[in-house]
């Protein structure tokens, strides 16, 4: 039987900054998770109107709004009410009035890695920021003028007393690009000469973002007007903070989209990274929301090698090493279709294939070919995989989610990847280890590892497992659906 009170320790030093040893002070953290859309597939209710992005008074906004309150679907992913929601993540079911919401052991697996890969290094505030959910691109600008004040305010909460925080954003699929919305936001906030709205950038697409966002911006009262509204219309102002900071910016299977993709190189954000997964097809499939055709699952890479300063990228792969020799080397990397060699990511700039060039050249999208995670098992409780230990792809993580990793992964980036911006990591199991392997993307060029105990994913599966529901078949599900429709 596994005990919670365990204490795991290893060398930590090998993977957290000198300058933290020499201070051994904590430093504290506003960790944010965000949600994806929420409910895309009502959306066909009302088609026409969801592509033209006109989705005011229609059923499927009415729908999804009922559902994003009903408090049964907290049970699956970190999402809490709408707005900014302070969580004191435990695996003890009781201290949250027994009510399974899956944000609190969730966020408590996240912090019990981030302790052990470097053990009081960060003082964690966490939290939820809860969104409409809607497959639309101008709620998720409006959403992040929302996620914008909301943080903004939080943070003069904290300096009021004292504390500065650095702040990290952790988001699935669109939450994504809600939150590199950010990055137009603070270019607005900043400017200086709204005269020139012709030519606020030199990209089309993200001239373009910018000025549709101004238009929702401008019409905003003040701060002191707005603060006597009800829930998130208190939060419907004119943004004001100039200095805002996010210091990562961290996204998991986020659709790549012109609107977007500029964005990760604002310098509202220090550093951002963009998880994959070769399994996710629901990230390749928003062609709804979208002036492109369909999504993608990279950023394009600007040649500049500082670019890796403030942007990676990384495909998640799972258990796609074995042992060779005294290394460990990829046996399932994906290949380049012109020159079945693996394709050379320094000297070359390979074109994402559309998810309908692929569905034209014969490929079974639909097939899962691997272990690595999909778009649900990026952010969700798996059930389906516990109940079914035969199952063929289940892997080491079991019901987990993906992005409870996320501290394993920084780790690995920040100890030996620094000069690269394109990186695939491998996860394992090997004698009694947790390691993830950094791999430059699309070669064999193994960068750095960075290992956990494999007791602490024990005990996070122990802990976790009596959150599962007692009612979390799909059925169940549609019969919470049909309670809204």
């Amino acid at each position: 039987m596994i005990v919670t009170g365990i204490i795991l320790f290893l060398k930590s030093d090998q993977y957290c900054p000198d300058s933290w040893f020499l201070k051994k002070k904590s430093e504290p953290w506003m960790t944010v998770f965000i949600h994806g859309s929420f409910g895309s597939v009502l959306g066909f209710f009302n088609a026409s109107d969801v592509l033209k992005d006109k989705i005011s008074g229609t059923v499927y906004r009415k729908v999804t709004k009922g559902m994003r309150d009903d408090e049964f679907f907290f049970r699956y992913q970190p999402i809490l009410k709408r707005g900014l929601v302070r969580v004191m993540p435990t695996f003890n079911i009781k201290e949250i009035g027994n009510q399974f919401f899956a944000a609190y052991p969730l966020i408590k697996a996240y912090d019990m890695i981030a302790e052990q890969i470097c053990p009081g290094k960060e003082k964690n505030y966490y939290y939820t920021f809860g969104w409409s959910g809607l497959m639309s691109q101008n709620s998720r600008r409006f959403e992040s003028i929302r996620l914008y004040n909301a943080l903004s305010e939080e943070i003069t909460k904290f300096h009021a007393q004292g504390i500065y925080p650095k702040i990290r954003l952790i988001a699935h699929s669109h939450g994504g690009n809600l939150c590199l919305n950010l990055g137009a936001v603070h270019r607005l906030v900043n400017l200086k000469d709204f005269s020139k709205l012709d030519v606020l950038s030199k990209n089309h697409d993200e001239n373009e973002s910018l000025k549709v966002l101004y238009s929702l911006i401008r019409v905003l009262p003040t701060q002191e007007l707005a603060q006597h509204k009800q829930d998130q219309k208190r939060l419907d102002y004119m943004p004001i903070k100039k200095n805002l900071q996010i210091d990562q910016l961290i996204f998991y299977g986020t659709p790549i989209q012109p609107e977007t993709e500029s964005f990760v190189y604002s310098p509202v954000f220090k550093k951002v990274y963009n998880f994959y997964s070769g399994e996710d097809m629901i990230q390749k499939f928003d062609w709804v929301s979208s002036k492109r055709s369909s999504s993608f699952q990279r950023v394009a890479c600007k040649k500049d090698p500082k670019s890796s300063d403030c942007f990676v990228q990384a495909k998640i792969m799972i258990e796609k090493l074995h042992k060779a020799g005294r290394g460990f080397r990829p046996v399932a990397m994906y290949k380049n279709h012109e020159n079945h060699g693996f394709y050379d990511s320094k000297n070359h700039e390979k074109p994402e294939r559309t998810i309908w060039e692929q569905l034209l050249a014969g490929e079974n999208i639909f097939t899962r070919k691997s272990k690595d995670p999909t778009h649900k098992e990026l952010w969700f409780f798996s059930w389906e995989s516990f109940d079914d230990a035969e199952e063929k792809y289940t892997t080491f993580l079991r019901h987990v989610p993906t992005f409870v990793l996320t501290p394993l992964y920084l780790a690995v980036l920040h100890a030996g990847a620094k000069k690269y911006n394109d990186i695939d990591i491998n996860t394992v199991i090997r004698h009694q280890k947790l390691i993830a392997i950094a791999l430059e993307h699309d070669r064999e060029k193994e960068l750095h590892t960075c290992e956990i105990p494999v007791q602490t994913l024990d005990i996070i599966k122990h802990q976790t497992k009596s959150w599962k529901p007692d009612r979390w078949k799909n059925f169940e599900e549609f019969k919470e659906i049909r309670k809204h429709l």
